[in-house]
């Protein structure tokens, strides 16, 4: 059911979903049954994205940025550039709240860019 309904994820094979879940009477262990049957749907197709959107990005640095970056010794000389990045220069202002939203952005990046350096590893 849930690969079923994780391909399609559309609100007709939802219902149908829901009428096979509760084809003779409803009873709370079938609801328990949907909620589990929706959220592990939910999940594959949160992971099947994801797994997409990282082979993208995968693809566009081993194809476009790979050859720049090692141009300019790796990953490790980012370090000192990034330590001197200014983010009230470039958003011109020191609004904590910009200041929040740049620095989880820039930690999401960071991470991001780890786990692209050890998917190249990997593949490499």
């Amino acid at each position: 059911m849930v690969d079923g309904f994780a391909r399609v994820a559309d609100r007709q094979s939802f219902q149908k979903l829901v009428d096979k879940v509760f084809v003779d009477d409803i009873t709370w262990g079938k609801i328990v049954t949907l909620i589990c049957v929706v959220g592990k749907s939910i999940a594959k197709i949160l992971a099947d994205l994801v797994s997409g959107v990282v082979s993208w990005t995968l693809d566009y640095f081993r194809d476009n940025l790979l050859n720049w970056i090692c141009n300019r010794g790796g990953w490790i000389n980012s370090i000192s550039s990034l330590a001197h990045y200014s983010f009230e220069r470039d958003f011109g202002s020191s609004s904590s709240l910009i200041s929040l939203s740049s620095g989880v952005l820039f930690i999401s990046g960071v991470l991001l860019g780890g786990l692209i350096v050890w998917r190249l590893n990997r593949c490499a």
